[in-house]
């Protein structure tokens, strides 16, 4: 799966496209749900520290104008399923259905969910829209060169490889 190129993309596709362009001692940071749980399980850590991840919050927004205001070549990927993927998929397993917790919509295009893209452009930092795996690596590298706060919102298929343990 890491190196399907279907679109929306691939947890596992996300993940081997973002080692691809990192270097080795990248610090990276995972917000809560489905994103840090594949971080945990298919993403090679080269760098003993380099990676920080949430034990149950999420992340704020509002750290694009810290960005923005500090000059800071900081890259956010949204791994965007339309969903609360970690609840939805837990609902889906115990209930059989996913209420309140996916989003009306394209994956990647909720009709109410938010757009990360022009989140982005409101705090003043780069929004970029990734809709398939052949993307990925291009605006990872673009956006890593660039030296400026970007967010890429990549359209992800809600498919979490589950975990053991609690």
């Amino acid at each position: 799966m890491a190196a399907s190129d279907s679109a929306p993309t691939l947890p596992e596709s996300i993940l081997a496209g973002t080692r691809k362009a990192l270097p080795e001692d990248a610090i990276i940071t995972t917000d809560v749900g489905w994103d840090k749980n594949s971080v945990g399980q298919e993403f090679d850590i080269l760098t003993p520290g380099s990676i920080l991840t949430p034990g149950g919050f999420g992340q704020n927004p509002a750290m694009l104008a810290t960005a923005v205001e500090k000059n800071l070549g900081i890259v956010w990927l949204v791994m965007n399923s339309n969903a609360f993927g970690t609840i939805a998929g837990l609902q889906k397993a115990h209930y059989g259905l996913t209420y309140g917790t996916t989003f009306l919509g394209e994956i990647g295009n909720p009709e109410f969910g938010p757009d990360y893209v022009d989140i982005a452009k409101a705090y003043g930092a780069v929004g970029v829209e990734v809709t398939s795996a052949d993307e990925l690596l291009p605006a990872l590298k673009s956006a890593i060169a660039s030296g400026k706060p970007t967010v890429l919102d990549v359209a992800m298929t809600n498919n979490p490889t589950p975990t053991t343990g609690p």
